[in-house]
C-alpha cells in the first residue's frame, strides 16, 4: 500500500510531490498528464514534504531515529541529517535559508540551515507539534499542537497554537483554542496573509 498523506506543489504548479507513508516513497505527480511520473525511494517512511523556490525538496521521516532529507529536483539525495523523535511537516522560510522541522514526540521545533543542514536552534513548544505555517510575511511561524497540554480535569481542556518569532527563534505567544478542541492536525494561511486556519476535532 502507498498510503498517500502529504503534498507539496513544485514551483510552476506543474508537479506535486506526494508522500507515501507506508511504502517509503515520494511520488512525483504530473498535473498536466494526470499521473505519477516517478517514484523516489526513501530510506524511511515519509511524514512531510516541502519544496523550495529553487526546486529543492525536503522530506521528513522516521520515528525515534527521525531524519530530514534534502533532495534535488531529480530525486538525488543531497543530504540527510538526524532530527528529533518523529519529525513532521517541514516548512521553508521565505528566503529559503531555513527549514523548520516539527519533532512531534520531543515537543519542539528545530530550525535547520538549508545550506549546511546544521541545526541553528531548537524551540520548545507545548505538546506534539503536528503542522505549521508561516504568517506575518514570514516573521512568525504558527505551530499547531496536536493535543492539549493541560490536565483532563481542568475547566478548559483544549490544544493550543504556539507562535514562534522566526528572527529570535522563540515562542512569543500560545493561543488556546476553544474548550474541547483537540486532535489538531492541519493549518493554512489565507492568500492575503491576514488569517490562519486550523482544523481539529471538537
Amino acid at each position: 500500500y502507498l498510503s498517500p498523506e502529504y503534498v507539496a506543489v513544485a514551483p510552476g504548479d506543474k508537479v506535486i510531490y506526494v508522500t507515501a507513508a507506508t511504502s517509503g516513497k515520494l511520488l512525483v505527480f504530473d498535473l498536466a498528464g494526470g499521473k505519477v511520473s516517478a517514484e523516489w525511494p526513501l530510506k524511511c517512511d515519509p511524514s512531510g514534504v516541502a519544496v523550495a523556490a529553487d526546486g529543492t525538496v525536503y522530506v521528513t521521516g522516521g520515528g525515534v531515529e527521525g531524519a530530514l532529507l534534502k533532495l534535488g529536483a531529480d530525486g538525488k539525495l543531497l543530504a540527510r541529517v538526524g532530527t528529533g523523535h518523529t519529525p513532521m511537516a517541514p516548512v521553508i522560510s521565505r528566503d529559503g535559508s531555513t527549514v523548520y522541522v516539527l519533532n512531534r514526540f520531543n515537543n519542539n521545533v528545530t530550525a535547520f540551515d538549508s545550506g549546511t543542514m546544521k541545526a541553528k536552534a531548537t524551540i520548545p513548544v507545548l505538546r506534539e507539534p503536528h503542522a505549521a505555517a508561516l504568517g506575518a510575511g514570514g516573521k512568525l511561524l504558527f505551530v499547531v499542537n496536536h493535543l492539549p497540554a493541560c490536565r483532563a480535569t481542568d475547566d478548559v481542556v483544549a490544544a493550543s497554537v504556539s507562535v514562534i518569532d522566526t528572527a529570535a527563534n522563540k515562542v512569543v505567544k500560545s493561543i488556546l483554542l476553544p474548550n474541547g478542541s483537540t486532535g489538531v492536525r492541519g493549518i493554512g494561511v489565507s492568500p492575503d496573509g491576514k488569517y490562519i486556519y486550523v482544523t481539529h476535532t471538537f
